[in-house]
């Protein structure tokens, strides 16, 4: 039926005016923190500016010669969140990023450097993207799973923040790494994931 949220336009510093990608959209009804909003939807979604890159900080070694300095923009994600009443007109909310992202990359190099670092002892991240949350009706929190590449080895990792509003996060790291296994599935990497709130598991069942 058309495009709902398109590339930012309107803020030349925006974290996502080269390329935007859909996490997924969420309707927290019986959520405390927004219930006076009277049930509002929630796209968590991805962005990338057109600061450029070099494509040899991505992949590792023998993926490209040292001295190639090919760029690329939009590489370094972040990701935000839109709100709507109908689910289908959106508008921007504002995170707490100068641009406008409610979660970025922990770079030692940025302003969120020294906070992240103290908090969760994590390394340095090259993107963060595909955004996926769940509510925890018992504790009414929000919790966001995001895949990120670690800066220093290179390994795809999924991480995880919390919330008590679903706007403004706090980071608790790693919650899955790569398996050490040479015959793994995700022997190269994890990304991309869905959860399954009260799954039952039967260990005995084999897939």
């Amino acid at each position: 039926k058309g495009v709902t949220v398109g590339l930012n336009n309107e803020s030349w510093w925006g974290f996502d005016t080269s390329h935007v990608g859909l996490g997924q959209v969420l309707l927290p009804l019986s959520t405390p923190a927004i219930s006076s909003e009277g049930g509002v939807y929630l796209m968590y979604y991805m962005g990338g500016s057109h600061d450029e890159t070099l494509l040899s900080e991505f992949l590792p070694g023998g993926g490209i010669q040292k001295d190639d300095d090919t760029k690329v923009k939009g590489m370094k994600m972040k990701i935000g969140v839109a709100l709507s009443q109908d689910g289908k007109s959106w508008g921007r909310v504002e995170g707490n990023h100068h641009t406008g992202a409610c979660i970025t990359p922990f770079d030692l190099a940025e302003e969120n450097g020294e906070n992240e670092s103290s908090n969760t002892n994590m390394k340095e991240e090259l993107y963060c993207a595909w955004p996926y949350v769940v509510v925890n009706e018992s504790t009414a929190q929000f919790l966001l799973y995001y895949s990120t590449m670690e800066k220093v080895g290179l390994q795809k990792c999924l991480s995880w923040a919390v919330s008590t509003d679903g706007f403004a996060w706090e980071k608790r790291g790693v919650c899955l790494r790569p398996s050490s296994e040479p015959d793994s599935l995700d022997v190269k990497g994890c990304a991309r994931c869905s959860i399954v709130p009260n799954a039952a598991y039967d260990p005995k069942i084999k897939f």
